[in-house]
């Protein structure tokens, strides 16, 4: 039903409208697709909004691990912070201590 419509509308059209006519209804159609789909159309619109979320994102989860990071580099400067993880890391003890190995 609805092929049978569409067709009679471009019978329609070929018998009713002039050149002119026909070639604004193809400047037209020429700038709906350039609108949509060209250089700076609605799809490269989209598509740069999507971009800018996902940087958005991604900057957000880079500026919560810097701020990590800044926290951990206040630590290091804790002289007891870094004692534990000299000790953990590296193994170190302090002169006198004895160390306990259980066996597995």
């Amino acid at each position: 039903m609805k092929l049978g419509f569409i067709t009679r509308a471009i019978q329609h059209c070929r018998t009713e409208l002039n050149p002119l006519q026909w070639a604004m209804a193809l400047l037209f159609l020429a700038f709906c697709w350039f609108a949509v789909f060209g250089n700076q159309g609605l799809y490269t619109y989209y598509s740069l909004l999507n971009t800018k979320k996902n940087l958005i994102t991604e900057s957000q989860t880079l500026q919560a691990k810097l701020d990590e990071l800044k926290k951990e580099e206040k630590l290091l400067h804790d002289p007891r912070y870094l004692e534990i993880i000299i000790r953990q890391e590296l193994g170190y003890i302090r002169p006198g201590e004895v160390i306990f190995q259980l066996e597995r």
